[in-house]
C-alpha cells in the first residue's frame, strides 16, 4: 500500500510493482501490505481492518486512525 500525501489516494500493488510504483511517483511511500490475517493489513507494524481504513478515508478523517 502506498499514501501520495497525508488524506491522499491509497494504492494497493502487487509486490513486482512497487519499484516502478516508486520510480514514476517519488512522493508516495509505503505504508503498510495486505496481508492474509483476518485484519486484513499491517499498517506501521500494527495489524488494521480494512474497514477501519474505508472508514477514516469516507470519514475524512486526519491523523492517526484507531487500531
Amino acid at each position: 500500500w502506498f499514501t501520495e500525501s497525508p488524506g491522499g489516494l491509497v494504492f494497493s500493488l502487487a509486490p513486482e510493482d512497487t519499484q516502478a510504483f516508486a520510480a514514476l511517483v517519488p512522493e508516495a511511500r509505503p505504508i503498510g501490505w495486505v496481508t492474509e490475517a483476518a485484519s486484513g493489513l499491517v499498517l506501521d507494524g500494527e495489524g488494521i481492518a480494512l474497514e477501519a481504513l474505508s472508514m477514516a478515508y469516507w470519514d475524512n478523517e486526519s491523523g492517526a486512525i484507531q487500531l
